[in-house]
């Protein structure tokens, strides 16, 4: 069985801000400084990695109906709280190395680039946010490029009380010309009720849209593909496989208990150039 190992947070020297001008209703994001010796945990590309920190948190209600997620300011879902009566609040992403996050791939040009949190990121520009309610309010939209310049991702959250958090994602292709085969990925390494570090107790499964991850008993995490106009793959697997990739993880059910993820993929097929794809994902819990 893998077993986590938890790596303390580098110390950083000081804080700065993205240089570019920032569009009406965007916020600048803070980044760390990559000249000072300290840097987060990007492995390429000129982006430095949010590390799973809360940059948007938004909380509906209290005791045992309480939901509160949050979002990086890389736009990763690090946070599915929940209240339940006679216990609680308990996490369900937000737990030894919580992982949440996406790649975006294509025939021509692989991975250009994925963010799985705290495992790292690569092939990503540093992120523009809109805000235009201020901090921990919806709309949320964060929008980030490729390196390789071939493509624009485009992120809309929102989230409700019924615990549902939807991520629409547009993927605009800014390369000049066609590009063939293109994906996109989101996954989660979901972290049940009573799960700490190695002790794992989940059980996964998914069905032609939704990719399940449950303890047996207790809580439930779904990631589900709502675009039904659009392809998908939903698998579930192991803790960290396949986590840098458009690629699915083991298969349609993993026999627990085991540490489980969920994965749903798009096949956004061919995209003209400076056309643009828009797809939706929801993540349901209890």
């Amino acid at each position: 069985m893998l077993r986590r190992i938890l790596i303390p947070a580098l110390a950083v020297a000081a804080l700065v801000f993205t240089p570019a001008a920032a569009p009406s209703g965007a916020r600048a994001v803070p980044v760390l400084d990559p000249g000072g010796g300290g840097g987060g945990t990007d492995q390429g590309g000129p982006s430095i990695d949010s590390g799973g920190a809360c940059s948007s948190t938004h909380t509906f209600s209290s005791g045992s109906t309480l939901f509160e997620t949050c979002f990086t300011s890389d736009g990763n879902m690090v946070e599915f709280k929940v209240g339940v009566v006679g216990g609680g609040p308990f996490e369900l992403i937000r737990s030894g190395a919580f992982v949440e996050g996406y790649a975006l791939c294509s025939t021509a040009g692989g991975v250009s680039g994925f963010d799985a949190s705290v495992l790292g990121e690569t092939g990503f520009n540093d992120p523009t946010i809109a805000q235009p309610g201020g901090a921990n309010t919806f709309p949320l939209t964060i929008t980030r490029t490729t390196t390789d310049g071939r493509f624009s991702l485009k992120q809309k959250f929102s989230a409700s009380a019924s615990r549902i958090v939807t991520i629409t994602m547009s993927v605009t292709n800014t390369s000049g010309g066609d590009l063939a085969g293109v994906k996109l990925s989101r996954l989660g390494d979901i972290d049940l009720i009573g799960e700490v570090f190695d002790i794992h107790n989940d059980f996964g499964l998914s069905t032609r849209r939704s990719a399940i991850v449950f303890d047996n008993p207790g809580s439930a995490l779904t990631l589900t593909g709502t675009s039904r106009g659009r392809p998908v793959v939903t698998s579930v697997g192991f803790f960290p496989d396949n986590h840098d990739s458009c690629a699915p993880l083991a298969g349609v059910s993993v026999t627990g208990p085991e540490d489980m993820m969920a994965k749903a993929t798009y096949n956004l097929g061919t995209i003209n150039a400076g056309d643009t794809r828009e797809v939706a994902f929801t993540y349901s819990g209890d």
